[in-house]
C-alpha cells in the first residue's frame, strides 16, 4: 500500500523529523561546547577569586551535563539517520530516547518539588516542566507518525 503521508501542520513527518534531529544535534553541539568551557572557566574563577567553590561537584555535574549532551548528539544523528534512510530500527530508538527523556523531565521537577523550593522556583519548574514535555511530546509523536507510515508503506509528502 502506497499513498501521501500525513501533513503536520506545514510539512510532512520525514521534514519535521528531520528538522527535530539537527535542531537536536545542533543544540546538544553547542551544550557539550559550553559545558567544556565551562569546566575551563570553573577552574580558573576556583584559582583566582576568594569565592568558595566545590570543585568536585561542579565538577561532578558538569561531567554528567557533558554526557548527557553527547548522548542528545549521538540520538539527533540517529534520528536523522533513521529519517533519511527510513530505518524503523532507528526510529524506535530515538523514540524510546525521547520518552526516557520525558520521565526524567518529571522525576526531576518531583524531586525540586520533595527538595523543598521557593514558590517562585516551584512555578518556574512546573512551567518549564510543562513547556519541555509539550515540546518533546510533540516531536515524539511525529517520529511515531513516521515511524507509521514507513512500516505502512506510506510515502510522505516531502520524501520525493
Amino acid at each position: 500500500m502506497s499513498g501521501q503521508g500525513q501533513t503536520i501542520c506545514c510539512c510532512g513527518a520525514t521534514t519535521w523529523s528531520k528538522v527535530i534531529a539537527w535542531i537536536h544535534i545542533v543544540a546538544n553541539a553547542l551544550f557539550l561546547i559550553l559545558s567544556i568551557i565551562a569546566i575551563a572557566g570553573i577552574a580558573a574563577l576556583a584559582d583566582s577569586s576568594n569565592v568558595e567553590v566545590n570543585k568536585g561537584l561542579v565538577y561532578t555535574g558538569l561531567a554528567i551535563s557533558i554526557v548527557l549532551y553527547l548522548f542528545g548528539l549521538i540520538m539527533g544523528v540517529i534520528l536523522l539517520k533513521g529519517t533519511n534512510q527510513r530505518r524503523v530500527t532507528y526510529l524506535k530508538a530515538w523514540l524510546i530516547y525521547g520518552i526516557v527523556s520525558m520521565v526524567v523531565t518529571i522525576l526531576s521537577l518531583i524531586l525540586s518539588v520533595v527538595g523543598g523550593t521557593t514558590a517562585a522556583s516551584l512555578a518556574s519548574g512546573i512551567l518549564g516542566t510543562a513547556f519541555n514535555l509539550a515540546v518533546t511530546g510533540f516531536t515524539v509523536w511525529v517520529v511515531w507518525v513516521l515511524k507509521k507510515e514507513i512500516e505502512m508503506g506510506v510515502h510522505g509528502p516531502n520524501v520525493y
